[in-house]
């Protein structure tokens, strides 16, 4: 995964202060905080459908309850592709999302914790198994799910706990965006080494997120050898249906800095990006929500053209950066 370091990112904008500050604040309120009341609204809801599914574990509501699940998912793509570049600082991500699961970490973790007691509050354990992506393992992998729905009770109140941790987890995150929390203080500091514009807050964010995205295909293609379960979301599915969700993130971001006052020359430049981000969303939607398939002989030469226009992609952004005199900063920093 690769972190921003906030230090790195200047400002060099010609607006003026009152302009700027007027501009991060409704970037802050209507893309920023807007999504993450999204998410955790989800994340609610998610949680209710798990109580009422193991009061009542019939196929109809875990069935719903997936589906919840699935936009839980959604809503975090877009929570990540905008607020990433600050929530990466500490692997903040980890509490939601953890990928890439290189060596099954989530299911040996959650396997371990069922033979135990566990409370309704996981903050203390391990990331891993706190958030959707533990969830997806309880719901979607075929021995796992089987389990639940045939009413497994220690399991289903691991799945209560699990739900329960991520709305915590949510509703903890919205607070440091709010107030004077954490991430607030971050983004509206007054130090010079942490003030940043809209502009270069959105192109930073679309290089880390077109650096994911191209991740997300070129992992599980492997090298010499396919391996779908790394890919994003693999059990439910989902993998490019989450990409297409982050494509859509980095065009609301770039619509916001086409809306402000830009000059010509900026404007072909940012409207350019907008055209890229739009051209592939559009191929994206002609594929399958899932990768598993299209990883396999059939399928692969569509995924490569898909990776080699998000590397153009990355390219343009960078290029971007240079026309713009707008700064790509950040260290690298897998965790795996």
């Amino acid at each position: 995964m690769c972190a921003v370091s906030l230090s790195l990112l200047l400002t060099g904008c010609s607006q003026d202060k009152g302009e700027k500050v007027a501009s991060k604040t409704r970037y802050l309120n209507d893309v920023i905080i807007a999504d993450l009341s999204a998410m955790q609204q989800r994340a609610v809801q998610l949680s209710q459908q798990a109580d009422r599914f193991c009061s009542s574990p019939v196929e109809k509501n875990f069935l719903t309850l997936r589906d919840s699940w699935s936009e839980s998912m959604s809503a975090w793509q877009s929570v990540e592709a905008v607020s990433q570049i600050y929530l990466e600082e500490n692997m903040e991500s980890w509490r939601f999302q953890f990928w890439p699961d290189k060596k099954n970490l989530i299911g040996r973790k959650i396997e371990a914790l069922l033979k135990k007691p566990v409370g309704s509050d996981l903050t203390e354990e391990s990331v891993i198994v706190q958030g959707l992506s533990a969830l997806e393992y309880l719901l979607f992998d075929p021995s796992s799910g089987q389990r639940i729905l045939l009413g497994e009770a220690n399991r289903c109140r691991f799945l209560k706990s699990v739900s329960n941790t991520l709305v915590l987890n949510a509703a903890e995150m919205v607070g440091k965006w709010q107030g004077h929390g954490v991430l607030y203080n971050e983004y509206t500091s007054s130090d010079p080494e942490k003030q940043v514009t809209v502009s270069v807050l959105v192109l930073n964010s679309l290089d880390v997120l077109s650096s994911r995205l191209i991740r997300e295909i070129r992992l599980p293609l492997g090298k010499k050898k396919v391996n779908h379960y790394l890919a994003e979301s693999w059990r439910s599915g989902q993998s490019l249906s989450n990409l297409r969700h982050s494509l859509s993130a980095g065009l609301k971001m770039t619509s916001f800095v086409l809306d402000g006052h830009l000059s010509e020359q900026d404007r072909l430049i940012w409207q350019q990006l907008s055209e890229d981000l739009s051209r592939i969303n559009r191929e994206v939607e002609q594929l399958p929500a899932s990768i598993n398939g299209l990883v396999e002989s059939h399928g692969r030469g569509r995924l490569i053209v898909l990776n080699d226009n998000l590397s153009g992609l990355r390219m343009n952004i960078q290029k971007a950066s240079s026309a713009l005199n707008i700064p790509l900063g950040f260290n690298t920093n897998d965790g795996d």
